[in-house]
């Protein structure tokens, strides 16, 4: 998957300068969450490009990203992203591990995440956050104990919800400042979302997994992330970008990463169903 050609970076730019701070807070609707299917969704990763700066010759991996639950019982969302990289002068490789959960009326959330290299532990990073009408309360057990007062924000189901929302709706931009507990647990991102032009999905090269997706109606949607840090000090240039198919069930189709210093693709593998919790009592 590539960026829309009509929202390249200076665009995003332009426009987050001119709405540096807007944060829409509304909920998505309880249909539009219900919407989304459970689901284990398996990615093949590559490296796009380098810099020299960035010291990487190759770099390969896998993503398993998985979601449970219902906008009753709320959303289970656990992320594997495992890659080799090579060096000049090494080769080693990562594996972090992600699992969060977010109530159904998305003002709480628990995250952990666990980092290895080399299959060595290398920090955890354990929490929970809470949404009220002043901010967000950040509250870390890993690695150290601290609370954390941030703004507003939405959490990252919610955020999806909307996003898929506001496609269907027809409009093309969304801004809005999000926590999902990543890095340190410890703060905010401003988001943009730029979204395209709906169609229904062919993929070019079926398999068993994307033949559930063919013929579903998918939007191009490109994520830039900005540290609010960073946009207060009258920066901004994302941190990174996230560009992909987005289908109204909320599976992603293929990907691709803009980092500061280098860029991947993860080619969507398979996608498999899973059961899904039922609001019945």
């Amino acid at each position: 998957m590539k960026l829309s050609p009509l929202t390249p970076l200076v665009t995003v730019t332009f426009v987050i300068i001119l709405t540096a701070g807007a944060v829409d807070r509304a909920r998505a609707s309880a249909a539009t969450l219900s919407g989304i299917v459970a689901h284990r969704a398996v990615y093949d990763v590559e490296l796009l490009e380098s810099s020299d700066r960035s010291g990487i010759r190759a770099m390969n991996g896998r993503i398993v990203y998985e979601i449970n639950g219902s906008v009753c019982e709320g959303f289970a969302v656990s992320f594997r992203f495992v890659t080799r990289i090579e060096t000049g002068r090494k080769s080693y490789v990562t594996d972090q591990r992600t699992t969060t959960y977010e109530d159904s009326a998305g003002k709480k959330l628990r995250f952990v995440t666990r980092s290895y290299v080399n299959d060595q532990f290398e920090r955890e990073v354990r929490g929970n956050a809470t949404r009220t009408d002043e901010g967000t309360n950040v509250n870390l057990t890993k690695p150290e104990s601290r609370t954390i007062k941030l703004g507003k924000a939405i959490f990252m189901t919610e955020h999806l919800g909307l996003v898929i929302e506001k496609a269907e709706n027809g409009e093309t931009f969304f801004a809005a400042d999000v926590f999902d507990g990543s890095d340190s647990g410890d703060e905010l991102m401003a988001t943009t979302t730029i979204i395209g032009k709906k169609s229904t999905f062919d993929p070019v090269e079926k398999s068993v997994g994307t033949a559930l997706l063919e013929g579903k109606t998918t939007w191009p949607v490109s994520i830039s992330y900005f540290s609010l840090n960073e946009k207060q000090r009258g920066e901004s240039l994302p941190v990174y970008q996230v560009s992909f198919d987005l289908f109204k069930n909320g599976i992603s189709g293929n990907l691709k990463m803009i980092y500061k210093d280098y860029s991947l693709k993860a080619k969507l593998n398979s996608v498999e169903l899973l059961p899904m919790s039922s609001c019945e009592k």
